[in-house]
């Protein structure tokens, strides 16, 4: 059996959702493995701009050749995708569902802890990325709130947080699919994992949602409760709403039981929803 390609040859090669530039350094033909996907052409790979850790073995399928039209195949992936490219290509799986499982805890939690005083050494910073788009709409929120003449927004929002999530996890499940590698239990744990951070989101954003409202908002809140009874507030209000809340969620994470993991799992699946 040959190889495809050479070694120091210029690649692009499938991690999870996206696709890398990378580099081949070195070739091994494996055989005798009793799981056929353990079999033929491997290629030890790095990927471009990374540190020489994520280096790694991979199958042939997972490689291909540096030209136009896989370019192509790129950069369309990345204009779907809202993966956070900041991030490391690789995140350990057993970790990755532990700290899901910890962050789930955290954001189903009946009601949202409030922020206390802390040591230096017990603060586990969660730091989020936002899109211009999301900077423009807390610089709108935050004059709003401001401005001598305050006005609430008019409810229910076009767009609610629910449908937003939705809309979200929907794009999410999509790349999942054209990700050709993929074996179908690794994709269920993977939307498993987004659906279970995403739906306590909004489950969080119900809880906590009384608690970041402005003065002037709080009596357009009681009236919605009379008028919408039953229905969940993640259904009212919009992304206004949800991005005042993840813009003090570094505050209630920091003192949270949240392990480095988990917040580095919630960290990540924020700032791609933010984007």
């Amino acid at each position: 059996m040959s190889f495809e390609f050479a070694e120091n040859e210029r690649v692009l090669c499938y991690h999870h959702n996206m696709i890398y530039e990378a580099k081949v350094l070195k070739l091994e033909l494996r055989e005798g493995n009793e799981n056929p996907d353990d079999n033929g052409p491997f290629y030890f790979i790095h990927y471009k701009g990374w540190k020489a850790r994520w280096d790694e073995w991979v199958s042939e399928k997972r490689v291909m050749k540096f030209n136009d039209e896989n370019i192509n195949k790129q950069n369309t992936l990345q204009r779907v995708s809202t993966a956070d490219l900041q991030g490391s290509p690789a995140i350990d799986s057993t970790k990755k569902r532990k700290a899901a499982l910890n962050t789930y805890d955290f954001l189903y939690a009946k009601k949202p802890r409030k922020p206390r005083k802390s040591t230096v050494n017990q603060r586990i910073e969660l730091k989020l990325k936002y899109s211009e788009n999301m900077e423009r709409l807390i610089m709108l929120d935050w004059e709003r709130s401001s401005s001598s003449k305050t006005q609430v927004l008019p409810l229910p929002r076009p767009i609610s947080v629910a449908k937003i999530i939705s809309n979200y996890l929907d794009v999410k499940f999509n790349i999942f699919t054209l990700t050709p590698f993929l074996l179908p239990l690794e994709m269920n744990e993977l939307k498993k994992t987004v659906k279970e951070i995403m739906l306590g989101l909004v489950f969080y954003f119900n809880n906590a949602l009384e608690n970041i409202l402005y003065q002037y908002e709080k009596s357009q809140y009681l009236n919605i409760l009379k008028m919408y009874p039953g229905i969940k507030m993640c259904d009212i209000y919009g992304a206004e709403h949800l991005v005042r809340l993840l813009v003090v969620l570094p505050k209630y994470i920091a003192n949270s039981p949240l392990d480095s993991d988990s917040v580095e799992a919630l960290e990540f699946h924020l700032s791609d929803l933010l984007k």
